[in-house]
């Protein structure tokens, strides 16, 4: 192999490795809904029934490679903050941003709650979220889980054939009162992607790879 197509391999390398996941905050992007009669079971798509009122809409910051959500056992306000909608989304130690913070003490019983973002998996590995209730999980609009809405924590699991970044869209419903429980591995979760800096990342490899072929070439 000629020294410039060694250098424009490495080039390329080099930008492929730039969009693999890093060691920072992931973001996930959701919406809440209300609903008392909302069962997963029924859902007939990926977005929640037209009768569902859009309570409100949120952004979590640190996610890293985990689901973790965990209610506490009451439905009871007073005693136990976490069956709140700021405290089951903090439950995990994520930092939760809610359009409408007037809203953070409402109870999640009878929501559903829609979680969306980038993820970066790995083909033959098993992924396994932990649930009670209802959750359903789409990857790039490709449903890999449907489960009912159970009253214990049970296992769902996942895997994928090609290793890559995956759009997900995960909807789970708290339809079956405390606990309500949402935790598990769902890959890397990444921060929301800029398409302007990804473009200038491509223009300028393929510009070093075209400069560096010229002198090599004079």
């Amino acid at each position: 192999m000629k020294l410039s197509n060694r250098i424009l391999s490495l080039l390329s390398c080099a930008a492929i490795l730039s969009l693999a996941p890093v060691a920072h905050a992931g973001i996930i992007n959701g919406t809440v809904w209300e609903g008392a009669t909302f069962y997963p079971n029924n859902l007939p798509a990926s977005a929640p029934p037209a009768s569902f009122t859009n309570s409100t809409t949120f952004t979590l910051t640190g996610s890293g490679n985990m689901f973790n959500f965990q209610s506490g056992t009451s439905n009871n306000l007073v005693t136990d903050p976490t069956y709140t909608l700021l405290g089951f989304l903090q439950s995990g130690g994520d930092v939760a941003t809610l359009a409408n913070p007037a809203l953070g003490g409402d109870s999640i019983n009878n929501d559903m709650f829609q979680f969306t973002g980038q993820t970066f998996l790995t083909a033959g590995v098993t992924y396994t979220i932990n649930h009670d209730d209802g959750m359903y999980l789409y990857l790039d609009g490709i449903q890999v889980i449907s489960s009912g809405a159970p009253t214990v924590d049970i296992p769902s699991s996942f895997t994928v054939a090609t290793t890559g970044i995956y759009n997900f869209n995960l909807l789970y419903g708290e339809v079956n009162g405390a606990p309500g429980d949402l935790n598990g591995n769902l890959g890397t979760i990444l921060p929301t992607p800029e398409p302007n800096s990804l473009m200038l990342l491509g223009t300028g490899v393929l510009g070093a790879a075209g400069m560096l072929r010229r002198r090599l070439s004079a």
